[in-house]
C-alpha cells in the first residue's frame, strides 16, 4: 500500500495502473533518498515503454556543494548516472538502485548516495556534457547558468523547504516537486499510477509495503468525505485541539455536521459538541478541511474557527466523533436513553463518517461511557488518545504521539504513512497487541529475525529479541553530567547544551539522555530522550551535545533538545533505555519513580526551580536567585553551582566542549548569622533569604561582589516594611473625562524620599450584583516607591498627556477607576484584601471588614447624596465630595492642605488652571500652620449656620469639624465656632 501526499485518495490495483499508463512517457517514476540506518536501498525508477531504449540518457542529481561558504553552494550536481547501453526492460520500469537493495533486482547497481534533508533536484536529462561537481547556478539565485545537457527529459525536487533562502536551505530547480512533508524532505515518493501528475510522498520505511521499484505504481482514485485526523488532548491547555476532514477537493459540505458523542447527566450517547459547516464550506484544492479554535498554532490555517480557545472537545472518556448529513439533533441530547452502547436516535439522515477514541476498550466499559460506531481507536496506554490519524494510504486510523511538538500531527496536510515500525507503534521492550514496535531500527532486526513480530503482534519473544539485538550487553561507561545550559536571553535558545566527561575513546552505545519533568500529569513524565548511539568520548574527554543552532564551539552530536527551562527537571545519564517518550514513570506524584525504564543509572542532577516540583536525584542545583538555573556547572570538587543566565556575560562561565576551570559563586542568601540586608557590608548577601533572592534577580553583584549601599537601597525598597504608616496624604486624584480615560491618575504629598512601603490605595465601589456594596475595586501597593524630591508623588496611566507630567508608578490599563458611582479612594497601611473583597457583605454602608491596620485618609467621589443612595452604591468614610454642578460624580478632586478641603475640578483636564498632576495644587499654600480659618468646616469663606449644623452632625466624630484637633467633636469645638462666627479674616 502506499502513502498518499493528498489526502481523499485510494489505491486501485497495480495490474490497473500498468494499464492505464502503457503508453506513458518516458519519466522518473519513484525514487528512495532516506530510511533507518545506512541507506543501501536507495533507488530511482524510470518508466517508460518496454524495450525502449535509453542511449543518450543521464540521471543528474542537484544540490548543494558541502564545502562552499553559505550562500555560495547552490546548484551543484552531486551525482551523474549514464544510462548508455541501457533499454527499458519488459516490466515497464527501469531501477537505478544500490548495489545492496534488497527489495528487487536493479538494472543498473551502482553507489548512489543520495541526501537526505534537503532540496534536492532529480533529473533524466539527454546528451548531458557536464561533470559531477560542476556548479550550474553561478550567482546562487535559484536559477541555472549553465545547463549542460539539450534536453529535460523528465525531473522531480524532493523539498525540505518550500521556500528556501539560498543559505541556509537551498534552492531547488524543478517546476515539479513533492514535499515537504511535516516539515521535512521526503525520505521516498512514487508517481499515481493513473496521473503521472501526482507525485505522492512514501515512507521511511521502505519495508512498510510503499515501495514497488521494478513495478507499477498504484493508482489513486478520488475518494468519499472522512474524518481524517483529531487531536483531542495535549500537554498543559488544549489550545490545539483540531478536527481534519478529508474528500475530494472542492467538495461541498454544506448540509454536513460534526459533532462528538460523550457523556452528561443522562450517561452514555449525549452530544457534547456540534459544529456546524457554513454556507459555502467546500474541501480545499489539497482535499483537506480543518477545523481548530481561535487560538491553534500548529501549522496550518483552518478553514472554520471555533470561537472557543480551549477544550473543545472531551478528552477524559470513551468519545465518539461523527461527521452526518441532514442533522437535526440538539447540544445535551441523549441518543442513548438506555445506556446499553446502542443508540435509540439517530437525529440524521445520512452518516457520512465516525470515528470512537477510547478510555476503555471493554464492553461494556469501565470507569468511562460507551463508544458507538464500528471504528475505534485505543486507548493508548490508561487514557483516550490525545491524536489519531488515518494512516496515509491505508486509511487505518493510528495513534500519535500526546505531545503535538514531538508528533505527527499534520493538520491541513497530507497525514503520515502506514508503517508497523516507528512512530504510532507501541513499545520495543513491552508485549503490545499490535505488531511492530516504535524503534524503527530495533523493529528492523526483531522483523527480519521473527516476521510474525511486525505481521501479528509484539509478543514476549518479540520482547526478548529487542533485548538481544537492540540492547547494549555488558557493563556501562563510567560518565559524568559537567555542564549543562537549559536557557538564555533569546527566546529560542539556539545555544541549550549538555557536557558529558568520561575517559577518551568509550564508545557511548547504549546510553542515552533521559529528562524527566512534568507532562500533562504534574511530575515524573519523560520529557525527552537523547540516544547517545554511535557516539565516542573524544580525545579531550569532554563530550558536547549541543542544537543544530549552537554558536559557541563545535558540538560532538547535534540534536534537538529544547531543554524545559520553567520547572524543575531531572537529568539522567542512563544505560539501555527500555522506556517510552512522553510517560508518566511517577503516577501517585509522591517524587519516587514508580519504575526506572532502564537498566542502570550512570549519573543524574536534579535541577530544581520554585515550582515546588519532584526531582528525582539525590545530587541538586538552584533554585537561583530567579527561579530555575539557566547554567549549570559542576566544579572540580564535585559540587554544583549555577553560572549566568546571559551567555554572553564577560564573567560568566560557560565552558563548552573543554575542561570546567572556574567554578561559579556559591549561593550567597539566607544564612541566619548573615547581616542585615537594609544595610551595606563588604561580603556578599543576606541574611533572609526571600529578600536576598528579590535583589540579587535585580542586582547580581550583590550575592557576588559586595552587598553595598545599592544593595541595601533595593533591599530597602523591595522587602522592608515599616512599623507604623509614614506621614503622606492624599492630594489630588482624575478618574474621568471626555473620550477615553488616559489621564487617570491620583497623588500623594509628603516629605521628600519617605518610603512608601506599607501603604496600598484603594478604590470601594459595586461588584456583580450578588455583593452589591462596598467590593474593592481597585489596588494598588506603593511598596518599592518613595516621594520623590517635588514632594508629589504621582501615580498614572502610561497614556497620561497632562503638562508633560512623568509618573513615578505608571499603573496597570485595567482595572480603570469607576466613574459612574458612588466610589470611596483610600489610602492605607498593611492592607491584607484584595481585588473583589466584599468589605460591606449587607450594604447598609458601614464596612464589616477593614483589611488594614490604618486608613490613612479617604475621600469619597459622590454622585448621589441620599441615604440609602439613590440607583447607586455607598459611599464610605467621612469626607465625601460632590456630586459635582451637573448632578455627575466629580471627574477631579485636589485637596488644599491650607484649607483642609477637597475642590471639584473640571469635566475636561486643564493643565493650566486645574491637574496639576506631580506638582503643587492650584491655588494652595504647602508651607504648613493649616487653615487660616479653621471654622470654616464648608470652606466658603464665612463661619455661619452651615458649618454650625455640621459640627453637631459630627458631635462626638472626627473629621474637619474637630477644629481644636483633640481627635473628637465636642464643646470646645463649639465655642471655637461661635467665637469665630462671621466673615473669615
Amino acid at each position: 500500500m502506499r502513502r498518499l501526499a493528498i489526502s481523499g485518495v485510494v489505491c486501485l490495483s497495480p495490474l490497473v495502473a500498468a494499464v492505464a499508463l502503457a503508453d506513458a512517457p518516458l519519466r522518473i517514476n519513484e525514487f528512495r533518498l532516506e530510511q533507518p540506518g545506512a541507506d543501501t536501498d536507495e533507488y530511482i525508477e524510470i518508466a517508460g515503454a518496454s524495450a525502449q531504449s535509453l542511449a543518450g540518457l543521464s540521471l543528474v542529481v542537484i544540490g548543494d556543494d558541502d564545502f562552499a561558504l553559505p550562500g555560495e553552494q547552490n546548484g551543484t550536481i552531486e551525482m551523474v548516472v549514464s544510462l548508455d547501453g541501457f533499454s527499458v526492460p519488459s516490466s515497464g520500469f527501469f531501477v537505478v538502485g544500490e548495489p545492496k537493495l534488497s527489495l528487487a533486482t536493479p538494472d543498473l547497481a551502482t553507489s548512489l548516495n543520495l541526501e537526505g534533508g534537503d532540496n534536492v533536484t532529480i533529473l533524466l536529462v539527454r546528451n548531458f556534457s557536464g561533470f559531477d561537481g560542476q556548479k550550474l547556478d553561478i550567482n546562487d539565485d535559484g536559477t541555472l547558468d549553465i545547463t549542460p545537457w539539450t534536453e529535460i527529459v523528465s525531473g522531480v525536487a524532493a523539498l525540505a523547504n518550500a521556500n528556501p533562502d539560498g543559505v541556509k536551505t537551498d534552492y531547488f530547480y524543478s517546476t515539479v516537486t513533492v514535499g515537504p512533508e511535516s516539515g521535512q524532505q521526503p525520505a521516498a515518493a512514487w508517481l499515481c499510477g493513473n496521473d503521472i501528475t501526482q507525485w505522492n510522498v512514501g515512507s521511511l520505511d521502505p519495508f512498510a509495503g510503499v515501495d514497488s521499484p521494478g513495478a507499477a505504481n498504484e493508482a489513486c482514485l478520488a475518494a468519499a468525505i472522512v474524518i481524517n485526523e483529531v487531536r483531542i488532548d495535549m500537554p498543559g491547555g488544549d489550545t490545539n485541539e483540531y478536527a481534519e476532514i478529508a474528500g475530494p477537493a472542492g467538495s461541498s459540505l454544506e448540509g454536513l455536521t460534526y459533532f462528538v458523542i460523550g457523556d452528561g447527566t443522562g450517561g452514555s450517547g449525549v452530544i457534547e459538541r456540534i459544529i456546524t459547516f457554513p454556507a459555502g464550506a467546500t474541501i480545499g484544492g489539497n482535499g483537506l478541511y480543518l477545523i481548530a479554535g481561535n487560538q491553534f498554532s500548529l501549522g496550518g490555517t483552518p478553514d472554520l474557527v471555533v470561537p472557543i480557545a480551549q477544550d473543545i472537545f472531551e478528552n477524559s472518556d470513551n468519545v465518539t466523533h461523527v461527521l452526518v448529513r441532514g442533522f437535526t439533533g440538539t447540544a445535551a441530547q441523549d441518543l442513548d436513553t438506555n445506556d446499553d452502547g446502542v443508540l435509540d436516535a439517530t437525529p440524521w439522515t445520512e452518516l457520512v463518517d465516525s470515528i470512537a477514541l477510547l478510555r476503555s476498550a471493554s464492553i461494556p466499559p469501565v470507569g468511562t461511557e460507551y463508544a458507538y460506531g464500528e471504528a475505534r481507536v485505543g486507548p493508548d496506554g490508561a487514557f483516550v488518545p490525545g491524536h489519531v490519524y488515518r494512516c496515509t494510504p491505508s486509511g487505518e486510523w493510528l495513534i500519535g504521539p500526546f505531545d503535538p511538538v514531538v508528533g505527527l500531527d499534520t493538520p491541513r496536510t497530507a497525514n503520515s504513512g502506514c508503517t508497523t515500525c516507528g512512530q504510532g507503534a507501541g513499545n520495543c521492550h513491552e508485549v503490545h497487541k499490535g505488531p511492530g514496535c516504535i524503534d524503527a531500527d530495533c523493529c528492523e532486526l526483531v522483523c527480519t529475525l521473527d516476521p510474525t513480530c511486525c505481521e501479528v503482534t509484539w509478543d514476549q519473544d518479540c520482547v526478548n529479541s529487542a533485548r538481544n539485538l537492540c540492547l547494549e550487553g555488558g557493563s556501562p561507561p563510567s560518565l559524568q553530567f559537567n555542564e549543562i545550559r537549559i536557557d538564555e536571553v533569546s527566546n529560542t535558545d539556539p545555544n541549550e547544551y549538555i557536557e558529558i566527561v568520561g575517559t577518551p575513546g568509550t564508545f557511548l552505545d547504549g546510553v542515552s539522555v533521559v529528562i524527566v519533568g512534568d507532562g500533562a500529569d504534574t511530575d515524573g513524565s519523560v520529557e525527552a530522550v537523547i540516544s547517545l548511539d554511535g557516539a565516542v568520548i573524544p580525545k579531550d574527554g569532554v563530550f558536547l551535545l549541543a542544537e543544530s543552532t549552537f554558536t559557541l564551539g563545535t558540538p560532538d552530536l547535534t540534536a534537538t533538545l529544547n531543554l524545559e527551562n520553567g520547572d524543575s527537571v531531572t537529568y539522567f545519564l542512563v544505560w539501555n533505555f527500555t522506556g517510552l517518550n512522553f510517560t508518566d514513570y511517577d503516577g501517585n506524584n509522591d517524587c519516587t519513580l514508580d519504575s526506572q525504564p532502564w537498566d542502570s543509572t550512570i549519573d543524574s542532577l536534579g535541577v530544581v526551580g520554585d515550582d515546588n516540583r519532584c526531582v528525582y536525584s539525590t545530587t541538586t542545583v538552584g533554585p537561583d536567585y530567579v527561579s530555575t538555573p539557566a547554567h549549570l556547572v559542576r566544579c572540580l570538587d564535585g559540587s554544583w553551582r549555577f553560572g549566568r543566565f546571559d551567555i554572553a556575560a564577560k564573567d560568566g562561565f560557560d565552558t563548552p566542549g573543554t575542561p570546567n576551570t572556574e567554578c561559579p559563586a556559591p549561593y550567597a542568601c539566607g544564612n541566619p548569622k548573615g547581616p542585615a540586608c537594609f544595610t551595606p557590608h563588604a561580603g556578599v548577601g543576606c541574611a533572609d533569604e526571600t529578600c536576598c533572592r528579590t535583589v540579587c534577580a535585580v542586582d547580581l553583584t550583590c550575592c557576588e561582589i559586595a552587598w553595598d549601599a545599592t544593595c541595601a537601597e533595593l533591599a530597602t525598597l523591595n522587602c522592608f516594611v515599616p512599623g507604623k504608616p509614614p506621614e503622606v496624604s492624599l492630594s489630588e486624584i482624575r478618574l474621568d473625562q471626555q473620550g477615553f480615560d488616559v489621564d487617570e491618575y491620583f497623588e500623594i504629598v509628603g516629605e521628600p524620599d519617605t518610603l512608601l512601603n506599607g501603604l496600598t490605595y484603594i478604590v470601594i465601589g459595586d461588584g456583580p450584583a450578588a455583593l452589591g456594596s462596598g467590593v474593592v475595586e481597585f489596588a494598588q501597593s506603593l511598596n518599592g516607591f518613595r516621594i520623590p524630591e517635588s514632594g508629589f508623588f504621582l501615580a498614572a496611566r502610561s497614556t497620561l498627556t497632562l503638562g508633560g507630567a512623568v509618573a513615578d508608578l505608571v499603573l496597570p490599563n485595567s482595572p480603570e477607576f469607576e466613574n459612574s458611582d458612588n466610589v470611596t479612594h483610600m489610602l492605607v497601611f498593611g492592607f491584607t484584601g484584595a481585588i473583589g473583597d466584599d468589605l460591606d457583605t449587607n450594604d447598609d454602608g458601614e464596612l464589616d471588614a477593614m483589611p488594614w491596620d490604618t486608613m490613612l485618609q479617604s475621600v469619597a467621589f459622590i454622585e448621589s447624596t441620599t441615604v440609602p443612595p439613590t440607583n447607586t452604591e455607598y459611599a464610605y468614610g467621612e469626607v465625601r465630595v460632590g456630586p459635582d454642578s451637573g448632578n455627575f460624580v466629580p471627574s477631579q478632586l485636589a485637596y488644599c492642605p491650607s484649607t483642609e478641603s477637597w475642590t471639584i475640578g473640571t469635566f475636561i483636564p486643564d493643565a493650566a488652571a486645574v491637574d496639576s498632576p506631580g506638582a503643587a495644587n492650584y491655588g494652595c499654600d504647602y508651607s504648613g500652620g493649616g487653615p487660616k480659618c479653621p471654622a470654616d468646616i464648608d470652606g466658603d469663606g464665612e463661619v455661619g449656620a452651615a458649618d454650625l449644623s455640621t459640627l453637631l452632625g459630627a458631635w462626638g466624630g472626627s473629621g474637619a469639624a474637630d477644629i481644636d484637633g483633640d481627635g473628637a467633636v465636642g464643646a470646645s469645638d463649639l465655642g471655637a465656632l461661635l467665637g469665630a462666627w462671621g466673615a473669615c479674616p
